[in-house]
């Protein structure tokens, strides 16, 4: 049988000059990640893409935690919901558990608010 190695030299200095060029260009923006840099992380991209729909970067990341596999619609109503409760002055952790508890449901939700303030 013929013995057979692979060779990665290519590849690692691909690698090694791709990490050199990130390096010089965030250098260059003072330690920054430059503004043309790709987002590779699945997690990082569904957050960008709501951030850039104008929602607030913590609350995106509960609402994704929230609804893990659901669609961006369930995302859109939970940030909805988020920020009609935050705009009611509710802390927003109790905010997003009175939210993840009753699956979305405002009404629910801000009963659960309501009656923990009473307390």
């Amino acid at each position: 049988m013929v013995g057979f190695t692979f060779d990665f030299t290519f590849e690692q200095e691909f690698l090694k000059k791709k990490k050199t060029q990130d390096e010089t260009k965030r250098s260059q923006n003072g330690g920054a990640i430059p503004l043309d840099a790709k987002v590779v992380d699945p997690w990082e991209q569904r957050i960008a893409q709501f951030v850039r729909m104008g929602y607030d970067r913590s609350a995106v990341s509960m609402a994704l935690i929230a609804h893990r596999s659901s669609s961006d619609e369930q995302v859109r109503e939970f940030l909805e919901a988020y920020g009609q409760l935050m705009t009611m002055g509710f802390d927003p952790m109790l905010v997003t558990a009175a939210l993840m508890h009753h699956r979305g449901d405002i009404h629910a939700a801000t009963e659960t608010l309501l009656a923990a303030a009473d307390s």
